[in-house]
């Protein structure tokens, strides 16, 4: 990131970033079932895993990550991370926006079903992310965003970071205060060590917005806003930002 985005960096006067939930650092994607997913919304495109294929250490891939995606590109660890994922390719972009597009539809809209599924008796279930605390993940998380921190102000020591959590639709957000109540105070303490460790460290909680999560035109999903929602909301961010 660093190096691709360095003049930006240097230039920037804010850098904002979605932190999504009160679990954010209970959340290592290694970890979930959405590995293959996240590779492959990333410009790869993952083979189906079987027996034939070596086991993932998620501390080892981890590490594979950081090497094959370093300042210094380490070929070795490409070399050893295609032996994990054999199939594995990043396509020509044309192939990639293809994919792309069919994934984020600009125009796509919260349907009804969705919303009367969620709904049903017992159709609620949480995550494990949001049933189980990781202590490892947590801090190896915290630890991930110090350094992101330390890496961004020693570019530019002025830049501002902005930490925002985004509503769910609103139905969501309800339902998920009964497990909130332990992992939103869990996530405020940590947001507000950094904010006494960085001054230029800024966070907004916009889960109570009901201006935008009681709108179902502004969602792709339950969980995500649509391009509409996104531009609504961003102008919301900026105008708090330039107060």
């Amino acid at each position: 990131m660093a190096e691709e985005y360095y003049d930006f960096i240097c230039n920037a006067k804010y850098v904002i970033f979605d932190m999504f939930d009160y679990t954010y650092f209970n959340y290592d994607v290694l970890l979930s079932n959405e590995l293959l997913n996240y590779l492959g919304f990333n410009g790869f495109f993952c083979e189906n895993r079987n027996s034939n294929n070596k086991k993932i250490d998620v501390n080892y891939i981890n590490q594979l990550l950081t090497d094959t995606f370093s300042l210094c590109c380490n070929s070795s660890a490409q070399e050893e991370f295609t032996s994990i994922f054999p199939d594995i390719h990043c396509p020509n972009i044309t192939e990639y926006q293809i994919e792309y597009k069919k994934i984020f539809r600009q125009n796509k809209i919260l349907d009804d079903y969705s919303i009367s599924t969620y709904m049903l008796p017992n159709s609620l279930v949480f995550s494990s992310i949001q049933r189980h605390i990781f202590e490892p993940t947590i801090q190896f998380q915290v630890a991930n965003l110090d350094h992101f921190c330390r890496l961004l102000f020693r570019l530019n020591p002025d830049i501002q970071i902005i930490g925002v959590l985004l509503p769910k639709y609103y139905i969501v957000e309800e339902n998920e205060k009964i497990v909130n109540q332990i992992w939103k105070p869990h996530f405020e303490n940590i947001i507000s060590s950094f904010q006494q460790k960085y001054t230029n460290f800024s966070f907004f909680d916009f889960k109570n917005l009901t201006s935008i999560s009681k709108k179902q035109e502004y969602y792709r999903d339950l969980s995500h806003l649509n391009c509409n929602g996104a531009h609504h909301m961003t102008e919301i961010i900026s105008s708090l930002i330039s107060i």
